[in-house]
């Protein structure tokens, strides 16, 4: 995973948003998939815990994620 642009006028949880959902896309993540960890996620990105947060946050909202009762397990929901 690439960083993300911070020159770009995209802002960066839409970015990481649309990162994610490219993954889904392309089946790189498959349903019942959990999602790296949150940690993981702002290494592998360049980003703050909370662009991790609100780019998952957003994808849950598309019901394209769902989280388990322990709110670091994120896993994909298709």
């Amino acid at each position: 995973m690439k960083p993300l642009d911070n020159n770009n006028a995209v802002p960066l949880y839409e970015q990481m948003m649309m990162m994610l959902r490219e993954r889904l896309d392309n089946h790189v993540l498959d349903a019942g998939e959990k999602l790296p960890s949150e940690a993981e996620l702002c290494k592998s990105y360049g980003v703050s815990r909370i662009t991790v947060r609100r780019a998952i946050d957003e994808l849950v909202e598309d019901c394209l994620l769902y989280t388990s009762p322990s709110p670091r397990d994120r896993s994909v929901s298709r």
